[in-house]
């Protein structure tokens, strides 16, 4: 198999022009966006954000910019905490779910958007403790080359111990040549 390069991006929360300006990179050949793409005012709660972000994608000038900043470069997304509105298929992404394995570039990414219970009502895709282990373990079945969550493992890859998944480092660990690595924004 031929190495791919990933651009991975997450938590961007609206900073367009930082995007696009890290997707007019010339160093890779899949971009894998983890969540948390569109902007979010937390305090406005969970309809405004869904109208905010709806308005953000509507007279197409976002998509176009980001598809233009792509090229011909395939796109994988896992929506985030903080993503009310499901855009994915407006970039032409590849959507990485709970439905199984995404083929892109003879590579198998697997994984879901869903988070620990941090903020009841607000935040989409949020589930208890066994609900996560559950599907940390459906996503590991389908043996990805690339697992793509939002919410980083449990312990010392999450700034909060309780907003990690439980079970997911755990289960690295006992995987055959997986690397887990943890990105900053700078």
């Amino acid at each position: 198999m031929r190495a791919v390069r990933l651009l991975h991006t997450s938590d961007v929360h609206g900073e367009l022009d930082r995007l696009c300006a890290l997707l007019w990179g010339p160093d890779y050949g899949v971009w894998v966006d983890t969540g948390d793409l569109q902007p979010d005012v937390w305090r406005d709660g969970p309809a405004a954000n869904f109208e905010r972000q709806q308005a953000w994608w509507a007279d197409g000038g976002v998509a176009a910019r980001v598809k233009d900043a792509l090229g011909d470069r395939p796109a994988v997304i896992c929506y985030g905490n903080h993503d009310h509105f499901e855009f994915g298929g407006l970039l032409g992404a590849h959507h990485v779910g709970p439905h199984g394995c995404v083929r892109v570039r003879g590579l198998c990414f697997a994984g879901f958007a869903d988070t620990p219970l941090i903020a009841r009502g607000y935040f989409p895709r949020q589930r208890p403790e066994p609900a996560l282990r559950a599907l940390v373990q459906a996503a590991l079945a389908q043996k990805p080359d690339v697992l793509v969550t939002h919410a980083p493992p449990a312990g010392p890859w999450s700034n909060r111990p309780e907003w990690g998944l439980p079970g997911l480092a755990e289960a690295l660990s006992r995987a055959r040549g997986v690397q887990a690595h943890r990105t900053v924004w700078p």
